[in-house]
């Protein structure tokens, strides 16, 4: 996967990804004007998606009934404020009966990329040009 992200001032950016543009700011009082969600609110609304889109997809494949299917999330920052320390994700169903099949929501939660991306280990490397 490939993108381009462009800087447009003070601390906000333009990422291309494909055939999307998705813009992205800090808040004002991080020095930025707000115009967008910060990389962090993109990476935790990321894993949320992430994993809504799998639990979707089961709920498709075992023939239930995702209608009003919703995360709430709740990520919380470590003491030193340099890192999310954990990510609580939890997900309402409201027009499924789960009974048996509330673990094969969680396994099929748990199988999604963007969280098994972030629990091994992974490789970030930087050059300048």
């Amino acid at each position: 996967m490939k993108m381009t992200v462009e800087f447009l001032g003070k601390s906000g950016f333009k990422n291309i990804i494909g055939e999307h543009e998705v813009l992205m700011d800090l808040p004002i009082g991080k020095g930025g004007e707000g115009k967008a969600p910060s990389p962090s609110e993109y990476f935790v609304a990321s894993v949320a998606s992430c994993i809504g889109l799998y639990v979707s997809r089961y709920l498709e494949t075992a023939k239930m009934n995702s209608e009003g299917l919703k995360l709430e999330i709740d990520a919380s920052v470590d003491a030193e404020g340099k890192r999310f320390e954990r990510i609580n994700v939890s997900i309402n169903i409201p027009n499924a009966d789960l009974g048996k099949r509330k673990s094969a929501v969680i396994n099929a939660a748990k199988k999604c990329f963007i969280h098994n991306t972030i629990r091994g280990p992974l490789e970030i490397e930087v050059d300048v040009r």
